[in-house]
């Protein structure tokens, strides 16, 4: 995975040498290699979308954690990530970074974004959800499934737990191997972008693109996160010096998993945080708790949206911001997983990806900074909990 950036920049410019040599027979490979791997990328988006979802929520359950402080930690969780998305979204309005270029593509017969009829929101069967790419009733059946199976029987609950666990572990497999092979396809993208008329006012927009991620992301971490340990009467910079070498660790890796033993050692040993309560919520938090995923998928599914031509309405932007905490919340805490989760939502509804094929060769740099935000969240949620029931045993 970690050669995957520099791999696919090759492969971008290879496609701009490609490009230039104008050859019929180069365009005629580029369009076939990108549609057989679209067509791939249909094939598990909406799957993973849907056993992402319904196997977090099922695991709640199975949680090692008193009813009160899972709630607690959850809400604080969907509290951060829902400002986080809600910073990108006012981010992503101020900048406009695809604005600025007039849409000339073929994407034009894209349906309507969102259509809330009974049938789209309820639909009467189970399969045409998937076969329609209805990915709003996608996500509520998934958290329905989800919730349902934890007020199931222990052993049932379990088993239903495990299997749902298991297939989207197989799906996600699937999922890293496709992102494995995307340096070799992303050469086919780049010259279906440059074949567009808009190219130049497409490549001018990344920079507005590249602005609102980052942006997001460093306010989120140094502005939102802060305000609440200041709110709660916490050390910022004493509990960010604990937390440093995790936050380091999240940088280099870009995995909340593979960071977390680093996470709870630096908890333990630099901070008087409750030892009991880290070994709880941070692997919690760890799968559930994306900061800097969110803000992505938000800023990204609307950037390449109206790169290819689509708008939404203000009330589907707000309800882009609640799918995109969503899909952060049941999305694995592994290399590139917010990426493919964004490209998933954007396949869901038939719009092109071929600009996730440019925005590829920057993502190794998000990633390097939306994990660190990821673990940083993580802390402050708990160290705010903590704080909390500290306050509460001082009055009673």
């Amino acid at each position: 995975m970690k050669y995957i950036g520099l791999g696919s920049l090759l492969s971008a410019l290879i496609g701009v040498a490609l490009f230039f040599l104008g050859s019929p027979l180069i365009f005629a490979a580029a369009k076939f290699t990108s549609n057989a791997f679209m067509n791939i990328l249909k094939f598990i988006s909406l799957p993973v979308i849907f056993f992402s979802l319904s196997a977090t929520i099922a695991r709640l359950q199975s949680q090692k954690m008193a009813g009160n402080l899972l709630f607690r930690t959850l809400g604080w969780t969907f509290f951060t990530t829902m400002i986080a998305a809600s910073v990108a979204g006012l981010l992503y309005e101020l900048i406009q970074p695809a604005m600025s270029m007039e849409y000339t593509g073929t994407n034009k017969h894209h349906s309507p974004v969102f259509d809330f009829s009974i049938n789209q929101l309820v639909p009467d069967n189970l399969f045409v959800m998937f076969a329609q790419h209805n990915v709003v009733a996608i996500v509520l059946f998934a958290l329905l499934l989800g919730l349902v199976v934890t007020q199931l029987p222990e052993t049932e609950r379990d088993f239903l737990a495990q299997a749902l666990s298991s297939i989207y572990v197989l799906f996600l497999k699937m999922a890293q191997l496709i992102i494995l092979l995307l340096p070799l396809v992303v050469w086919s993208f780049v010259i279906g972008l440059l074949q567009q008329e808009s190219a130049y006012g497409t490549m001018s927009s990344l920079a507005g693109y590249l602005a609102c991620v980052f942006g997001a992301n460093l306010i989120q971490g140094l502005l939102i996160l802060p305000i609440l340990l200041w709110y709660f009467r916490i050390n910022i910079w004493s509990l960010f010096s604990a937390v440093s070498p995790a936050l380091l660790m999240a940088a280099l890796t870009k995995s909340s998993t593979a960071s977390l033993p680093l996470t709870l050692s630096c908890i333990e040993e630099r901070t008087d945080v409750s030892k009991e309560k880290a070994d709880v919520i941070l692997p919690l938090c760890a799968t559930v708790n994306m900061n800097g995923c969110a803000a992505f998928i938000y800023v990204t599914v609307l950037f390449v949206a109206q790169v290819n031509g689509i708008d939404f309405s203000l009330g589907e932007k707000w309800l882009w911001v609640a799918l995109s905490v969503l899909a952060a919340f049941g999305n694995a805490g592994v290399p590139m997983g917010c990426f493919f989760m964004a490209s998933a939502y954007l396949v869901s509804m038939n719009i092109s990806t071929d600009m996730m094929g440019v925005i590829l060769p920057f993502y190794t740099l998000i990633d390097m900074m939306e994990t660190p935000i990821n673990i940083w969240s993580d802390v402050c949620v708990l160290s705010i909990i903590d704080r909390q029931d500290r306050s509460r045993s001082l009055f009673s």
